[in-house]
């Protein structure tokens, strides 16, 4: 007997796919029209729809990866606290959501064009007032919309994290990393806000000698304070960490992003110097700034964030090998390095109850190949997760997401390149490009999540039926080990 389609079941894919068509419509008419009007009305546009562009994008992303997650049977929910899961949404409606942002966010922008183009300045300024509050509403406001607690979920983590004074949770910490690589947009949605509050910021198309506060400039204090809050969150947050746990590496990680501040600092002023055409005195501290940040900051999403120790496992097998030709008389000292390369083999190890770390729905393992099977994968070069067999992906995507994160960390290097950091368009570009790294990052983050929590698991099966009968799972408890890096 042929199973009856449900009205929602037909409907809801119509929907999405017109607003996807509505979305691609309005953008191509606001690239079109946009070009062809005066230039302080296309700054208008750009100031105050570009900053939603990569936060709805990273949504998009994000529903991209749990869909992806949930279809595999992986139960990437244990990586949150207990009390945090009933909130998560699932993909395919974070998806929906996300396209409901843009469809109002296009269809805005191309409404401002038009009225721009009919110079309507009056009514082209109250657009972008009408665009964040209805982003703001759909977003976060408890309307009788789909999943009212997990949007108050969010505005709730976000208040969390701008007050970094309690326990850090896996959401606050994911949170605040996805914010540090939207910080640009944090700067800019800020000054959008500058913008709204300076009055009608067109009317010197019809006042010649009017002219925008000069707070409203790139580099004005509260621009600078929304650039790095993302940073200086984080920051915080890693001292906490270390509070809790002790964990002496939380201290190079507060240390990674301190490191991340004079970056963003002088590329502002770099970034307002070269686009006026005038000399920046402190380009060479700024190119040092950025070549150790970026190194910095790839060898930990590649060490410690990723739990690929590629570069500390070479140079432990390379005092082991030395160690070993030296002689037995004279290697037989046990000292801090073996002692590492002990805690090494130690994390390599498979979790006690790794068998048990299974989806009841599906047979894929939620524990990836790497943790356990290590033992024909020892070479000096071989890193612990390209496996050819991993969780989410072939091996060849993990090489692919090592070398794409190397070379989109180094895409501040445009800026030594003629003048391209002035085209606003391809600022847009690489602020996207940072969302897609954040969504790589993201996506091995988990894996290695949930490997960390299979490795603290005793007691017990995992299975829904287990948990409606009550029994205990490990991750349900307080202080449950839970690893909080950074990115």
């Amino acid at each position: 007997m042929r199973r009856q389609i449900s009205r929602d079941e037909t409907f809801v894919p119509t929907f999405k796919v017109i607003l996807s068509l509505f979305c691609m419509a309005c953008a191509m008419y606001t690239m079109r029209v946009v070009q062809q009007l005066p230039s302080i009305a296309q700054q208008a546009i750009l100031v105050n729809f570009q900053p939603v562009v990569p936060p709805i994008v990273m949504l998009w992303l994000w529903g991209a990866r749990v869909k992806g997650l949930q279809a595999d049977g992986v139960e990437y929910e244990l990586c949150f606290a207990a009390k945090d899961r009933k909130h998560l949404m699932p993909g395919e409606d974070i998806q929906g959501l996300a396209l409901l942002l843009g469809s109002i966010a296009a269809g805005l922008a191309a409404l401002m064009c038009k009225l721009a183009a009919m110079q309507a300045y009056a009514s082209t300024e109250m657009l972008p007032i009408v665009l964040y509050m209805g982003l703001f509403a759909v977003a976060f406001l408890p309307w009788p919309m789909p999943y009212p607690g997990s949007r108050l979920f969010f505005l709730h983590t976000f208040q969390r994290i701008l007050t970094p004074l309690q326990t850090v949770s896996w959401a606050d910490f994911l949170l605040a990393d996805i914010l540090c690589s939207l910080s640009k947009s944090c700067a800019d949605f800020s000054r959008a806000i500058c913008w709204l509050s300076t009055g009608p910021v067109m009317q010197s198309l019809v006042v010649p000698s009017f002219r925008a506060p000069e707070v409203c400039s790139p580099t004005a204090t509260p621009q600078l304070v929304a650039l790095c809050l993302p940073y200086i969150i984080r920051f915080i947050q890693c001292f906490i960490v270390h509070r809790t746990t002790g964990k002496r590496a939380q201290l190079w990680n507060a240390a990674k992003y301190f490191s991340g501040l004079p970056v963003l600092l002088l590329s502002a002023f770099e970034h307002d110097a070269h686009t006026a055409n005038r000399p920046f005195p402190l380009r060479g501290t700024w190119l040092l700034a950025c070549a150790f940040n970026s190194l910095f900051s790839y060898y930990w999403d590649v060490e410690h964030d990723w739990k690929m120790p590629w570069i500390s496992r070479v140079w432990t097998e390379a005092r082991q090998r030395k160690r070993a030709a030296q002689g037995p008389g004279q290697g037989s000292v046990v000292g801090p390095s073996s002692s590492v390369a002990t805690k090494r083999a130690a994390a390599l190890a498979p979790p006690p109850n790794a068998a048990h770390f299974t989806n009841s729905s599906s047979s894929t393992s939620l524990l990836a190949p790497s943790a356990t099977n290590t033992s024909k994968h020892s070479s000096p070069g071989c890193l612990p997760l390209l496996q050819p067999q991993a969780l989410h992906a072939p091996r060849s995507w993990y090489v692919w997401a090592l070398c794409s994160n190397l070379v989109l960390r180094f895409l501040w290097m445009h800026r030594l390149v003629g003048r391209l950091e002035a085209n606003e368009g391809l600022e847009l570009l690489l602020a996207l490009a940072e969302v897609w790294r954040r969504h790589q990052w993201v996506r091995i983050r988990i894996e290695v999540e949930i490997n960390h929590v299979a490795s603290i698991y005793s007691v017990g099966p995992t299975s829904p039926t287990a948990r409606k009968a009550g029994i205990p799972m490990l991750w349900d408890r307080p202080n449950s080990g839970v690893s909080l890096g950074g990115g």
